[in-house]
């Protein structure tokens, strides 16, 4: 048998979770590389409509050198006011995202010490409606009842028989 044909690629471990990182991300970036495009762009239309305006002025070199320094100085000033606003917002983005993913995880994992060391009663894993990794608690939980650590969830009916497939 070919090796080849048996390979997968894969790109994402977990497309689901991956994917709303990625979005979430690209989103903070476009809206703020957008935000710091219009006002360049304004800067530099403000700019042009200010030399148009001397042009009918004496001694125009002078001047026009001069604005364009000071030109200069306040889009630097501009992009770099913008740049640390945007480091800022995705750095509290990437913590704020960080906080749905690790926190979980963290929980996870004291609970199985805890378990383990006799320190907690085994019981149903729940995470906030809002983190990501909810399938991992669903998968957990699925785990401990499999293995008997937990009672087998109220999803039966009358009969005893599961009321939905899995």
């Amino acid at each position: 048998m070919d090796k080849k044909a048996n390979l997968r690629i894969s790109v994402f471990s977990n497309p689901a979770v991956q994917g709303r990182i990625l979005l979430v991300f690209f989103a903070l970036t476009a809206l703020l590389l957008a935000t710091s495009w219009v006002v360049t762009l304004r800067a530099l239309s403000a700019f042009g409509r200010a030399a148009m305006d001397l042009a009918a002025a004496q001694g125009i070199q002078q001047d026009l050198q001069l604005l364009r320094e000071q030109h200069r100085a306040v889009i630097v000033l501009q992009m770099s006011v913008y740049t640390v606003l945007v480091l800022a917002l995705v750095i509290l983005g990437a913590v704020l995202l960080s906080h749905r993913i690790g926190g979980p995880l963290y929980r996870l994992a004291a609970y199985c010490r805890g378990v383990v060391r006799g320190e907690i009663k085994p019981h149903e894993v729940r995470f906030r409606k809002n983190d990501i990794p909810n399938d991992v608690a669903a998968a957990f939980n699925e785990f401990q009842r499999h293995h008997g650590i937990i009672p087998p969830s109220d999803d039966r009916d009358a009969s005893g028989e599961e009321t939905h497939p899995g």
